[in-house]
């Protein structure tokens, strides 16, 4: 899909790549961004959000800024306009996560089609490219850039709305699923090949 055709997904294409089929949510009761099964998922800052249907808009009223993205990548403040989300089933279950799965309680996961998205034009992009275009850097071992702003870590502006949620897990259903195609931590496994398994083992339920 070309950004000619999904404005949605970029604002230029300084990064193209393949979109995923699905992306990962993990939330627990402390997160800024909670689910309900009327609402989706809103963004923390739901209230004051201004709306948009794509990137041009977002651009054209000056709703993108580095600061901010930056600020939410490395949650240096709350509420917040954008959604994060994963397409790396790995990096749920990375050591990263231990001491959030372990420190909350009631952790879940949600599995997002990116086509519901697209079709109802809800701007998201990968956080390293946001960054990029915006004349930011994304963070290297020299110390400076956009910590957390990488390409398994994409943003949703605003909200996910419920009928773009394909499939809601507790933590250990997702770990289970995972397991059931080898996907455990330390293992080399393919994390979109695991996507692409439980998209299509949600698309039939």
């Amino acid at each position: 899909m070309h950004y000619s055709e999904s404005p949605t997904r970029a604002i230029v294409q300084l990064n193209p790549f393949d979109p995923p089929l699905t992306l990962i949510r993990i939330w627990n009761d402390s997160s800024h961004t909670l689910y309900t099964k009327s609402l989706g998922f809103r963004c923390g800052n739901w209230k004051k959000c201004q709306p948009a249907n794509d990137f041009i808009e977002m651009k054209s009223k000056e709703l993108l800024n580095l600061q901010r993205i930056s600020d939410h990548c490395e949650e240096e403040s709350s509420p917040s306009d954008w959604i994060s989300c994963s397409d790396n089933a790995l990096w749920i279950l990375s050591k990263r996560s231990d001491s959030f799965f372990s420190a909350q309680r009631n952790c879940r996961v949600a599995i997002i089609n990116v086509a519901s998205l697209d079709k109802l034009r809800i701007p998201w992009q990968r956080s390293d490219s946001l960054v990029q275009q915006l004349g930011g850097t994304v963070y290297s071992t020299k110390g400076s850039g956009v910590q957390y702003a990488w390409r398994g870590h994409y943003l949703v502006y605003g909200w996910v709305p419920p009928q773009c949620v394909i499939k809601l897990f507790t933590l250990k259903e997702f770990k289970d699923r995972c397991k059931q195609r080898n996907i455990v931590k330390g293992t080399s496994s393919d994390p979109v090949f695991c996507m692409r398994w439980l998209f299509n083992k949600c698309s039939k339920r």
